[in-house]
């Protein structure tokens, strides 16, 4: 997803403030793990963020389909070929 497609997707802009930022930082931060947020203690560390608040804030996202969980089959897949997503396609 592009600048301004993100832009204009009413979904992300009825995020909340908090929720949007943590998810850019998000994506920065997958960006760095073939697309795979690490633990979230160490999202915290690495956003210099607090574990709880990061924590309700990643389960606010992910209850609105934001994320979704990676399988270690996943990570198999991927390194035969395939792709993955830190987020769903829209």
């Amino acid at each position: 997803m592009y600048g301004g497609d993100i832009l204009n997707d009413v979904t992300y802009m009825e995020l909340s403030e908090t929720e949007r930022l943590f998810l850019r930082e998000a994506w920065d931060l997958a960006s760095q793990f073939n697309g795979v947020l690490p633990d979230l203690k160490s999202c915290a560390f690495r956003l210099r963020q607090d574990e709880k608040k990061l924590e309700k804030i990643y389960a606010s996202l992910n209850a609105k389909n934001w994320f979704y969980e990676v399988t270690e089959r996943d990570l198999k897949k991927e390194s035969n070929g395939g792709s993955r997503y830190l987020t769903k396609e829209k």
